[in-house]
């Protein structure tokens, strides 16, 4: 790991300070208001942008979704919204073939988001994958302040289970070919489930099972009846700011290779869309037990955790990151797909230098539509028998 290679990512980058040299500095975090009004008021904004967009890119026309409940382990009804292609004609065809499916998780903090916010971005990836084309499988696990952690991981995992019991019959899914992926918070939620996705697979179990716990639960479904092809990690989320040990921290004073004063920390304590003041507050909000839990903490999965203990095609899946360069989090993104590669999982590790944390939401910038057409490209990766690595910068210049 080393710090001063991630720091090259920082910027600037003319395309972003063309940008707020005409849009101006994005409006920081309303941290004035009370928790619940900051949430409604930014999850109204999200889905305002996003139903129009629907309108606007003609997703409509291209696209049809149906929500379905998800009976959580502690009984309680979680929405997942299913998308998929249009059909070209009324008639129903007998002959539609199994469609491949994204288990999607967005992004927040574990504080905002909704199941609408999330149709613009969901319908987009069903609209530009090729034929004969993907259903996306949109899931609104539960927030903070209300559910502290692990809740948004069971829900995430529930929905999992969910999707290895409906894929074929309810969904009309692939079940040998999921992809599971996420932006930010959601992103180290798909992370931590594919992880004991994978630690179920490496250890033989037979099941699904909704907690290791003896908790009350749905029934447990066959694992040989899923299979996680990949993982798409949008700027994701994958270590507590007060977790220790930190690789990615160190305040050594022998430590020239990675020093403190070049990690994303540093640089991005004022960074826009996500600065420190309110990346503390989606920590603070999610309650001590994500400080130390290994699932949170992803980044810091074992090389045994990461490999199944060796060969033979026991690793995770293939993995494809994408990383804002102006990021608090890009150095734990970063960090784990090398350690992924490192342990001879196929990455693809896609880096946008210069620009913020989602700054996707910006539509005049040219790597918004970028970002699009990546995610769609990874997820025909890890479809696809392609095992290569690569490690790419994207830039308008």
């Amino acid at each position: 790991m080393n710090n001063h290679k991630y720091a090259d990512h920082q910027g600037p980058v003319a395309e972003w300070e063309e940008f707020v040299q005409s849009a101006g500095i994005p409006p920081p975090p309303a941290l004035h208001l009370p928790i619940l009004e900051m949430r409604a008021q930014t999850n109204a904004g999200r889905t305002a942008i996003a139903q129009t967009q629907v309108r606007t890119e003609g997703l409509l026309e291209k696209v049809t979704w149906q929500d379905y409940s998800i009976l959580t382990r502690d009984y309680q009804n979680i929405i997942a919204r299913v998308y998929k292609p249009k059909p070209k004609t009324s008639s129903p065809d007998t002959n539609t073939p199994l469609l491949p499916v994204y288990l999607y998780f967005h992004g927040g903090g574990h504080l905002y988001g909704n199941v609408d916010g999330e149709d613009a971005s969901c319908s987009r990836i069903v609209a530009e994958s090729p034929g004969p084309g993907i259903i996306v499988v949109n899931v609104n696990y539960r927030h903070t302040p209300e559910f502290v952690w692990p809740t948004q991981l069971d829900d995430a995992w529930d929905s999992f289970v969910w999707l290895s019991q409906h894929i074929v019959d309810t969904i009309g899914g692939d079940p040998g070919q999921v992809v599971v992926g996420g932006i930010s918070a959601g992103g180290g939620l798909a992370a931590s489930v594919v992880l004991r996705y994978h630690q179920l697979l490496v250890r033989g179990q037979a099941s699904l099972t909704t907690s290791p716990s003896p908790s009350p639960s749905p029934s447990p479904s066959p694992v040989s009846g899923l299979t996680v092809r990949g993982q798409v990690l949008g700027s994701p989320w994958l270590l507590h700011p007060s977790a220790t040990p930190n690789p990615l921290r160190s305040t050594s004073s022998d430590d020239s290779h990675h020093p403190l004063s070049m990690s994303s920390f540093v640089q991005n304590q004022d960074a826009p869309v996500l600065p420190w003041s309110i990346l503390k507050v989606f920590a603070d909000l999610l309650g001590p037990a994500a400080v130390s839990d290994p699932s949170f903490n992803v980044a810091l999965a074992t090389d045994e955790q990461i490999n199944g203990g060796g060969g033979g095609g026991r690793g995770l899946p293939k993995t494809c990151s994408l990383i804002a360069g102006q990021d608090l989090l890009r150095d734990e993104g970063l960090y784990y797909a090398e350690r992924l590669k490192a342990n001879g999982i196929p990455t693809r590790t896609y880096v946008f230098p210069g620009l913020p944390h989602g700054f996707r939401r910006f539509q005049q910038l040219w790597s918004t539509n970028k970002w699009d057409e990546l995610t769609v490209q990874s997820i025909q990766w890890c479809l696809s028998d392609d095992v290569q690595s690569s490690f790419d910068v994207v830039s308008k210049s």
